[in-house]
């Protein structure tokens, strides 16, 4: 017997469907395995060693390895995720990652992805470029 097909896949299509469960599972991550996807994430674009102890550092100052973090601004916006993404991004988010960042910004390997692409346009620099504990 088959297994029943979530609401979300009936409702979405297959590959939407399935890319949102995947991004509901790993939401679920535990700190470690966030430090871990986002370490990952900038290992495939080829960060440095030195950059990659840097971004150990943002991601436990940023989020504490927390996937659901949230930081309101007094300007407005918000820093979501891992890395604390900016709502400012929201437009570039979609068109990096081709996912909706209101829908998937808690998805630790999709904010790291992104996260990672800046690094690879700006470097460190939308961090403040230099981190300590």
């Amino acid at each position: 017997m088959l297994a029943p097909i979530p609401a979300i896949v009936r409702r979405t299509g297959l590959l939407a469907g399935v890319a949102v469960l995947v991004a509901l599972s790993l939401a679920g991550c535990t700190p470690e395995q966030n430090r871990q996807i986002g370490l990952d994430a900038f290992r495939k674009v080829k960060a440095s060693a030195r950059d990659l102890t840097t971004v150990d550092c943002i991601m436990y100052r940023e989020s504490r390895y927390q996937s659901d973090a949230l930081h309101y601004n007094s300007n407005g916006t918000v820093d979501r995720g891992l890395f604390q993404i900016n709502s400012v991004h929201a437009a570039d988010w979609r068109t990096v990652t081709g996912q909706d960042y209101l829908q998937t910004w808690h998805n630790p390997a999709i904010n790291a992805r992104y996260a990672a692409d800046l690094y690879r346009r700006y470097g460190l620099g939308p961090w403040g470029g230099s981190c300590s504990r």
